[in-house]
């Protein structure tokens, strides 16, 4: 079901970014491309951050919307 609201959001991001690049007059492919290394470099980080802070966060809330949501 996540999947089902995700997937489209890499079209829709391009998309904003399309119209962006058309009312301010600047180049798509250098927004693709900056949106591009953020991603890998966020990709790339966040595990080491999420290991160094014991981040324990529970997805259950996803899967059972009543459940209270323990994150920390």
């Amino acid at each position: 079901m996540l999947l089902f609201f995700v997937s489209p959001t890499t079209a829709l991001g391009d998309s904003l970014a399309q119209k962006t690049t058309v009312q301010q007059k600047v180049s798509f492919g250098r927004i693709r491309l900056w949106a591009s290394l953020g991603f890998a470099v966020t990709s790339h980080w966040f595990p080491f951050r999420w290991e160094y802070y014991r981040i324990n966060f529970n997805f259950n809330f996803l899967l059972h919307p009543r459940r209270k949501c323990t994150a920390w």
